[in-house]
């Protein structure tokens, strides 16, 4: 990995341009982005493409850490971070309405007057209580086709749907003025990705009415990349989490030319939908057949090390997916946040670009350069 110093001078700016007080060189940050809570590694479903539970998961062999979390632990942790302005505290898994901190956590994380996010398959939103559904800002639903395609990706199929529309409809109901909002995650799989636009008529016609979509280009690596990055990674901050080995493409691809049609069915039904990453048609032929292709304009660095933040169910606290700066076991938000690993890890990315494997990373498309 090399950088030019023209790259650099592209970074500092980036960073600037979203509020962040120091240049690159440093490693610090004062601002944070958003702060993802995997509260369980647990899930009740298994979808074939997740890099947890899925076919090749790093959760299937074992390969994680107990579950330790309480919600004085998260509280304090967060609580420490909000100096520096957090965007948005985002409840995740696993499934995160399989464990017991769920509830009291919303309301704890709700009182310290931050937005409260909740991701979730929606297969179990119908036991939540209606006051913790209305503490909420933003409930985001993770699903990925119609039931045919569901039951192709191990999902459920009609059942799963089924439960999750009911789950949306006690949402609405518990709604309060806007809140909370809805908000549809969609991975593009190869057995979805010529399904779009019927999905979104299935909720539409069962009175579901998501306020945002978000379609996600399923993230892949050739098995070179993976190996290569994991060990860029573990280089740098040890041993980690297996994750991007389950990230190694399987040599199928959707069907590229129905895919460009179905994304632009998709924008006439929801103009405002946001595909991730955003690419135009050629853009879409080369990223699902060049398995290390990044958009030109996101290929020298990765904003999200100066933003964003995962606790993960053991403690362990990840700025790179499957590689811990520290645990909050162990160390409060800012001794974690521009503690010595943390600053190791953002002088790489601000002197060698991007790792081998960061296009298969959703981090790495939430921050353009321009601050949006």
């Amino acid at each position: 990995m090399t950088r030019t110093s023209s790259n650099s001078v592209d970074l500092a700016s980036a960073l600037a341009a979203h509020g962040v007080g120091h240049g690159p060189a440093d490693g610090l940050s004062d601002r944070v982005g958003e702060i993802y809570v995997m509260l369980t590694w647990r899930c009740n479903l298994r979808c074939r493409m997740c890099p947890m539970w899925g076919d090749h998961g790093f959760c299937v062999d074992g390969g994680t850490g107990e579950e330790r979390l309480t919600v004085d632990d998260v509280v304090s942790f967060v609580r420490g971070a909000r100096a520096h302005r957090p965007r948005a505290v985002t409840i995740s898994g696993g499934e995160p309405l399989l464990s017991d901190l769920c509830a009291p956590l919303i309301r704890a994380l709700g009182d310290l007057g931050l937005r409260v996010m909740l991701t979730t398959n929606g297969t179990l939103l119908e036991e939540m209580a209606v006051d913790d559904i209305a503490r909420l800002h933003q409930v985001n639903l993770s699903i990925d086709g119609p039931p045919l395609v569901l039951d192709q990706l191990g999902r459920g199929g009609e059942a799963t749907l089924s439960k999750a529309i009911s789950g949306l409809g006690h949402v609405q109901s518990a709604r309060r003025g806007r809140r909370p909002g809805l908000k549809l995650l969609t991975v593009i799989t190869p057995e979805g990705a010529s399904h779009l636009a019927e999905m979104l008529e299935l909720f539409s016609d069962a009175g579901v009415a998501f306020d945002s979509h978000l379609f996600q280009h399923q993230m892949f690596l050739s098995p070179r990349d993976a190996v290569r990055h994991e060990r860029a990674l573990e280089d740098l901050l040890g041993p980690g989490v297996p994750i991007w080995q389950a990230m190694v493409s399987e040599g199928r691809g959707p069907d590229i030319g129905r895919l460009i049609e179905e994304m632009r069915a998709v924008r006439r039904i929801c103009p405002d939908a946001v595909f991730s990453p955003e690419l135009d048609d050629e853009q879409v032929r080369r990223y699902y057949e060049q398995e290390s292709w990044v958009p030109e304009e996101l290929s020298s660095h990765c904003l999200s090390p100066w933003f964003d933040v995962a606790i993960t169910p053991d403690g362990n606290v990840w700025l790179c997916p499957g590689f811990s700066v520290g645990s909050i076991h162990e160390s409060g938000f800012e001794e974690i946040w521009n503690g010595a690993r943390a600053r190791r890890l953002r002088r790489a990315v601000a002197e060698g670009g991007i790792f081998p494997g960061c296009r298969a990373c959703f981090y790495l498309y939430n921050y353009r350069s321009d601050g949006q």
